[in-house]
C-alpha cells in the first residue's frame, strides 16, 4: 500500500493566476483556462499532479485486493477514499469490457444522454451518441468551448448483464453489487419471487473530454464504487476530488457560499477554489483498471480528460449506511425534498429477520466475530427505526396534564382504533410520500380525498412541479417527517395516521432478536431492552400525533405572548428553564435565530439561546447545521419552517442570513383568549 504522506514524483501544478471572478452561471461548469490548462497537459502526459491536495489510500498492482478488503473492515480507514490500481491487466485482457463490444451489441438501443452545456436530456441511438462524442476534439481551446453548445455525457446508462457477470468474476464478494457486504441483497428479487423494493443502481458512465459530474454526495450513505474499464486514448482518464466526511458541514457551507446546494448536484467547483476551501480535499487521477471506492457520506466531483472514457459505477449499502440513514440522513432528505432511491427501513427489517433465521438454523451456535458485530449493529439500527415510529403518550400526558382526551387521559400506552388506522393494501405495496417522495415504511399520514381530491400542485411546497399521480384517482399520503414539519395537503384536518404493521409485531421482532443475541453471545455485555422515552429527542411519530390531535380539536391551546413580536401565538414554543419561560412564535424563532420549529418540537426540554452559553446549535445538532447550508428554495423552506403557524405570518431571512423585517399585519388577540387549533386555518 502506498503511503498517503509519500510525496509525489511529479512536479506540483503551477499557482493559479489572479483574474476577475466569473459569473455564477459559468462557474457551474469546469474551468480549464490559464494554469488549469497546464495542469490538464501535465495530467495527460504524466499522470497525477498532487500539488496542495491530499492523496487517498492507494494500492498498486503488486498488492492483493484482499488487503483493501481488510482495511474496509476498520471504520477509521473506511472513511478515506481508496484507489485500487490492481485491475489493469484484467481490464486489458477482457474482451467484453470494451466500447467496441457495446457498439457491436447495443448500437441500435435508445439512450438518454445529458447535454452539459444546456443542462437538458436528449434521446438518441447509442451509435449516434458514440459517434458524436468520438469526434469531439480533445483538450478543447477555451474560445471554442465558450461557443460549444453540445457536450454530451452518458450518465446512468443501463449496464449489460454480461458486464455485471464479468466484474463479479474478478472482484471479491465483499465489493460486488448485491454481494455479501451489500444489504441490498435482502430485498433483491430471487428465482421464486420478484421484489418491488429493489432499486438497480449498477450503471455505465460514458463521457468525452470536458464531461463532468458535479459535486454531490451518494444517497443514503451508500459506499460508491467506480471502475474505469476502457478509454479511447492512452492519456485519457478522470480526475476525482473528494472531501472528508468529517468536513461535510464545512463542504455544505462552502457550496452554499457559491450559490449552490450539496443536495442539488448542479455545481462543479474549479480546482483553484477548492485549494482555498478551508477543509481537506483528496485528489487522484483514474485510468483504465483503477477502482475508486467512495466512503459513505463523502462529497466528491469528477471530470474526464483526454478522450472518451467508459466507467462502471455501483453503490453498496453497508451496515454503516443503514446506521447513518436511521439516525439522520432519511430525515434530512425528507426536509430537503430529496427523494431517496433505497428503501432503507425495509432492508434493515429484512436483515434483522435474516440474521434471526440464520441463528435458528445454526441451533443457537456460536457466531463468528464479524457476523456477531453485524447482527448487534442491525439490532441497534432496527431499534432506532422502531423508536422513531413509537408514540410516547407519557410525554404528551406530561406536556398536556389538563387534556381530557380519552387517549391521553388513560395512564397506559394504549391507542384507540381511531388513532392509527391500517393501510388498505393488497399484498406488498410501496407507498411514497407525495411531498418528499420518500418511502413510507410503516406509519404515515393519509387523506381519503373522496369528496374533494387532494391537490398538491397548488401547494406552496412546489415550484411549478408536475404531480406524480392523478389527483382524482387516489388519496394523498404524507410521511411522518413532512407532517411533523408542518406540511400537508389542503385538508389538514382530514389527515389520519395509518400503519402497515402493528407496533406489537415490530416490538416482538426486536425482543426476539435481543434474546437470540444474549443467548449466543459469550463475550461482551448483554443487550438490555429499555422502554422508548422522549429523551434526548422526541420521535417524529409523537410530534405528528400531537399535531393530529391539535388539528382535530382534541387538544386545546392557550395562546402565549411571543416575547419578541408581542403577538399571541399557539405554537407552544417555550423555554423550559423555570426562571425564563419565554415564549416564541415560529416566525420570530426563524427570523431571529434561523431555527425551525420542527426541531424544537423534537427537543423535550428546550432552552432558548439566552439560557444556554453554547447556543441552540448544539441541541439541534448535525441535522439542523446541515440544513442551514442546503441552498433550499424559498418554497421548500416555507414547508420546513412553518409548524402549526399561519403561512402569512412567516417570512424568510435574506440570502445573507440577516433577520428579515416583519412587515406582515397581525391580528392582536388578548392573552386571556382560549381557542382550539381547529378554530384557525393552517396553511402549512
Amino acid at each position: 500500500m502506498l503511503d498517503s504522506s509519500k510525496p509525489s514524483s511529479l512536479p506540483a501544478p503551477a499557482a493559479s493566476a489572479k483574474r476577475p471572478r466569473e459569473k455564477s452561471s459559468s462557474s457551474r461548469q469546469p474551468d480549464y483556462t490559464g494554469s488549469e490548462q497546464s495542469l490538464v497537459n501535465a495530467i495527460a502526459s504524466k499522470g497525477l499532479a498532487q500539488g496542495s491536495f491530499n492523496q487517498p489510500l492507494e494500492f498498486d498492482d503488486t498488492e492483493p485486493i484482499s488487503t483493501l478488503i481488510q482495511l474496509l473492515e476498520f471504520p477509521l480507514q473506511a472513511m478515506k477514499p481508496m484507489v485500487a490500481r490492481g485491475l489493469g491487466k484484467f481490464v486489458k485482457d477482457s474482451k467484453i469490457l470494451k466500447l467496441s463490444w457495446l457498439m457491436a451489441n447495443q448500437a441500435s438501443s435508445v439512450v438518454d444522454v445529458r447535454n452539459q452545456i444546456t443542462g437538458t436530456d436528449e434521446t438518441m441511438k447509442f451509435k449516434d451518441f458514440i459517434s458524436e462524442i468520438s469526434e469531439q476534439p480533445v483538450l478543447l481551446p477555451h474560445k471554442w468551448r465558450a461557443k460549444c453548445k453540445r457536450v454530451l455525457y452518458g450518465k446512468d446508462l443501463q449496464c449489460p448483464q454480461a458486464w455485471m457477470e464479468e466484474i463479479s468474476s474478478v472482484l471479491p464478494a465483499q465489493l460486488t453489487y448485491l454481494g455479501s457486504n451489500d444489504y441490498m441483497r435482502m430485498v433483491a428479487p430471487s428465482e421464486s419471487q420478484s421484489s418491488i423494493f429493489m432499486s438497480e443502481n449498477m450503471m455505465l458512465y460514458i463521457g468525452p473530454d470536458s464531461s463532468f459530474t458535479p459535486g454531490h454526495v451518494d444517497l443514503c450513505g451508500s459506499v460508491g464504487h467506480n471502475l474505469m474499464v476502457d478509454a479511447t486514448s492512452p492519456k485519457a482518464g478522470a480526475v476525482w476530488y473528494f472531501c472528508s466526511p468529517d468536513d461535510k458541514v464545512k463542504f455544505a457551507k462552502f457550496w452554499e457560499s457559491r450559490g449552490a446546494s450539496m443536495f442539488s448536484d448542479d455545481y462543479f467547483c474549479p480546482r483553484r477554489d477548492l485549494q482555498k476551501a478551508g477543509f481537506k480535499v483528496y485528489y487522484t487521477f483514474q485510468r483504465p483498471g483503477d477502482l475508486v471506492i467512495i466512503p459513505p457520506d463523502t462529497p466528491h466531483q469528477v471530470v474526464n480528460y483526454g478522450g472518451v472514457t467508459v466507467k462502471i459505477a455501483w453503490n453498496r449499502i453497508s451496515s454503516q449506511s443503514l446506521e447513518l440513514c436511521s439516525r439522520s440522513l432519511l430525515r434530512l432528505y425528507a426536509i430537503c425534498l430529496k427523494p431517496p432511491i433505497f428503501q432503507i427501513q425495509v432492508m434493515a427489517h429484512a436483515a434483522l429477520l435474516q440474521f434471526m433465521k440464520t441463528m435458528r438454523e445454526r441451533r443457537m451456535g456460536i457466531l463468528d466475530y464479524q457476523m456477531g458485530c453485524e447482527f448487534k449493529k442491525i439490532i441497534s439500527i432496527f431499534e432506532t427505526l422502531v423508536a422513531n415510529e413509537w408514540i410516547d403518550l407519557a410525554y404528551l400526558r406530561e406536556k398536556y396534564p389538563l387534556c381530557q382526551d380519552s387517549t391521553l387521559a388513560s395512564k397506559e400506552q394504549v391507542l384507540s382504533r381511531e388513532d392509527v388506522l391500517p393501510y388498505e393494501m393488497d399484498g406488498e405495496t410501496v407507498i411514497q410520500c407525495d411531498i418528499c417522495q420518500s418511502y413510507i415504511w410503516n406509519r404515515g399520514m393519509s387523506c381519503d380525498g373522496q369528496s374533494d381530491p387532494c391537490d398538491l400542485e397548488d401547494s406552496h411546497l412546489f415550484d411549478n412541479s408536475t404531480p406524480t399521480w392523478p389527483r382524482s384517482e387516489r388519496k394523498c399520503d404524507i410521511c411522518l417527517v413532512c407532517y411533523a414539519a408542518g406540511r400537508s395537503c389542503q385538508h389538514p384536518r382530514r389527515l389520519r395516521m395509518h400503519a402497515k404493521m402493528k407496533m406489537s409485531k415490530l416490538m416482538a421482532d426486536l425482543q426476539q432478536a435481543v434474546d437470540l443475541w444474549n443467548n449466543v453471545s459469550d463475550t461482551g455485555p448483554k443487550i438490555q431492552t429499555k422502554p422508548f422515552i422522549s429523551d434526548p429527542v422526541v420521535s417524529d411519530a409523537t410530534v405528528a400525533f400531537e399535531r393530529m390531535l391539535k388539528l382535530t380539536g382534541r387538544l386545546e391551546i392557550t395562546p402565549a405572548m411571543c416575547h419578541i413580536c408581542n403577538t399571541p401565538s399557539r405554537s407552544g414554543l417555550m423555554c423550559s428553564i423555570p426562571d425564563c419561560r419565554r415564549s416564541f412564535c415560529s416566525s420570530c424563532l426563524w427570523k431571529r435565530y434561523q431555527i425551525r420549529a420542527y426541531h424544537i418540537y423534537r427537543i423535550p426540554a428546550w432552552a432558548c439561546n439566552r439560557c444556554r452559553s453554547d447556543g441552540v446549535s448544539q441541541q439541534i445538532g448535525y441535522e439542523e447545521t446541515l440544513l442551514s447550508f442546503t441552498g433550499a428554495s424559498k418554497s421548500q423552506l416555507l414547508g420546513i419552517q412553518t409548524m402549526m403557524f399561519p403561512l402569512a405570518d412567516t417570512a424568510l431571512p435574506s440570502s445573507n442570513n440577516a433577520p428579515a423585517a416583519d412587515k406582515t399585519p397581525r391580528k392582536r388577540l388578548k392573552a386571556s383568549e382560549t381557542t382550539t387549533i381547529s378554530d384557525r386555518t393552517e396553511s402549512s
